[in-house]
């Protein structure tokens, strides 16, 4: 079976606000049946090199580019399934995200650089994933369900 995760958006840190806060996705895919697996995280870091992130209307279309892979990842779920959602804050779990488990996601990997015999990437994975989580909080949120 295949599994994924992502999650991402700006990062505080010790040194912010001086400096800015730091923009990245974490990302883990793994297929069992071809053994293909590529994880975007803090050891094999990423740049987000395009995002298209709208609450409002239940879609996501996300580019990771690390050294070794380029990572395109759209999902997508009827607004009308998202429902409330906890998540933790500072005082405690609040009703700060929403959540759907009808989302329908596309995911396409390729290798960053052309393969010598072909002279194009590699193909690691291209797949669409049915009944997906997916979860929209914080700077996310559609700003019409924040008023």
């Amino acid at each position: 079976g295949i599994t994924f995760v992502m999650a991402g958006g700006d990062l505080a840190h010790a040194l912010s606000p001086p400096l800015p806060q730091l923009h990245l996705f974490l990302f883990s895919y793994r297929d069992s049946k071809t053994g293909a697996s590529v994880s975007v995280d803090p050891s094999n870091p990423a740049l987000v090199t395009s995002e298209d992130i709208d609450a409002c209307s239940g879609t996501v279309a996300i580019t990771l580019t690390s050294f070794s892979h380029v990572i395109k990842v759209e999902l997508r779920a009827s607004p009308d399934t998202f429902f409330p959602a906890p998540c933790p804050t500072l005082t405690g779990f609040k009703l700060f995200s929403v959540e759907s488990f009808a989302a329908e996601a596309h995911i396409s990997i390729t290798g960053r650089y052309p393969d010598e015999a072909t002279g194009t990437p590699e193909l690691v994975a291209s797949t669409t994933l049915k009944g997906v989580a997916m979860e929209f909080g914080g700077q996310y949120r559609c700003r019409t369900e924040q008023q």
